[in-house]
């Protein structure tokens, strides 16, 4: 596959970071947006011998959203391929969520992956040629308590990731979502403390908690100039855990 121009949101930790380093291995020019971490960023960058560039942007502000596109298009090109990966949750039960906490935790994984594809789109319409990834989660499908607000976000990317599929297939870009499940990350770190790994991993089929790369792995497969009959599919990387649903 010949080297493309990639962008992944919230690219700095985990499987963002994990999608960018798998991106630059398969000889594509990566972008990828950081928001709080900007060690964490500098030190991909680096050992990425600065194939992978970071951009500073809150995906759930429109304006930064608008100016980080336009900066990695003057920079490198039209983006060709797109991966929504930032995402936030607050951990709180619903009687305890506030509006502000629900309506961040919605803009930055629902509205933000919507602002970044509606931006990113402009240039992939004129090319007619585009791959866009969409980063949910098995709380999608299963639910999360504490994670209410992640829950309708990542179900609510689903449905999007589905009804762009239909409007943009005939232009050649396809648009599929990957279904994390239990995963190696900071977040999850936050989520679960790692005494209780075990006894989470006992509920997956393959009785062990999923790596950041074996994510990235499928993120890529879909970004493949091949996968090109793939569109609108919403793959789970769970271990079996979701099987069936």
């Amino acid at each position: 596959m010949a080297g493309r121009i990639a962008l992944v949101t919230g690219g700095s930790n985990g499987i963002g970071r994990a999608t960018v380093e798998r991106l630059v291995s398969l000889g594509h020019q990566v972008a990828f947006t950081w928001c709080s971490d900007e060690v964490a960023a500098k030190t991909v960058e680096a050992e990425t011998d600065h194939r992978a560039r970071p951009y500073h942007c809150d995906v759930a502000d429109t304006s930064s959203v608008d100016a980080m596109v336009a900066s990695v298009q003057d920079d490198l090109g039209t983006v060709e391929i797109l991966v929504n990966n930032a995402g936030i949750t607050t951990m709180e039960v619903v009687g305890r969520i506030t509006d502000e906490q629900w309506d961040h935790t919605l803009a930055v994984d629902l509205r933000g992956a919507f602002a970044v594809t509606r931006r990113a789109l402009r240039r992939m319409r004129r090319q007619k040629w585009g791959r866009i990834v969409n980063v949910s989660s098995i709380a999608a499908y299963v639910g999360a308590g504490g994670q209410t607000d992640y829950a309708a976000a990542k179900a609510g990317l689903v449905g999007f990731s589905r009804a762009l599929a239909r409007e943009i297939a005939h232009l050649g870009i396809t648009c599929n979502v990957v279904c994390p499940g239990f995963t190696e990350t900071r977040m999850l770190e936050h989520q679960l403390p790692v005494a209780k790994h075990d006894t989470f991993a006992d509920r997956v089929p393959m009785q062990r908690i999923g790596r950041a790369e074996e994510v990235a792995y499928v993120i890529a497969s879909l970004t493949h100039d091949d996968a090109s009959y793939l569109t609108g599919a919403v793959v789970p990387v769970d271990g079996g855990l979701g099987m069936g649903l």
